[in-house]
Formats: structure tokens, sequence, C-alpha cells
């Protein structure tokens, strides 16, 4: 199952289902495969880090590394391929990938 809303059926229960968590400074929480999240924005009286990991299976297939790169490089500048190769994801308006080499960076 893919998780989508495709009817306004679907719509209606999954808003009745919706509920809200309230981050705790210094608290971390964890979300298991298939459940489905967003995140508000917020704001804070100073400046605050928002940390977010994914984390997976060296193991995983072809086909499921790239099912979930997609996904991957849209949640943070920098992330580690099953190969062990860190990569600098591209960001609208600059560069392509790059993999980020022990002596520097080199095009991917």
């Amino acid at each position: 199952e893919s998780g989508c809303v495709t009817t306004a059926a679907e719509a209606a229960a999954a808003a009745a289902e919706l509920k809200q968590y309230r981050y705790t400074m210094g608290e971390a929480i964890v979300f298991g495969d298939g459940f489905v999240h967003a995140t508000e924005t917020g704001s804070a009286p100073h400046p605050v880090a928002f940390l977010c990991f994914t984390f997976g299976a060296a193991s995983c297939t072809e086909a499921q590394w790239r099912a979930a790169e997609a996904y991957i490089k849209e949640q943070g500048p920098i992330y580690q391929t099953p190969s062990r190769e860190l990569v600098r994801a591209e960001v609208k308006g600059r560069g392509p990938h790059e993999a980020l080499a022990a002596g520097g960076s080199r095009a991917r």
C-alpha cells in the first residue's frame, strides 16, 4: 500500500486520525517504516537546530535504494549510499550532486 490518500472519503478518514506531538527540547522521537508524518513550521525565542536522520539497511536492493534515495535526498544536504559513498544532495538553484571524496569532492 502506498500510504497516499486517493479519495475524498480517505482524506476525511485520514484527517480524523491526525494526531499532534509537541517536540520537547533535548528529546528525540523515532518513526518506524511506513509511518506517514509531517512537521509543522513553528517559532522559538532563540535559534534551534532540528536534526532528522533516516536509517536503512546496506543490504537493500538497487530498486529499494532508488526508491528511498529520492526521499532521502530531500531530507538533508548530505547522505550516505549503501556503498558508503557520501553525497551532497542537489539544492534547487545550485550545482549537481557531488560525492565527497577523502581528498576533496568530485562530480557524481
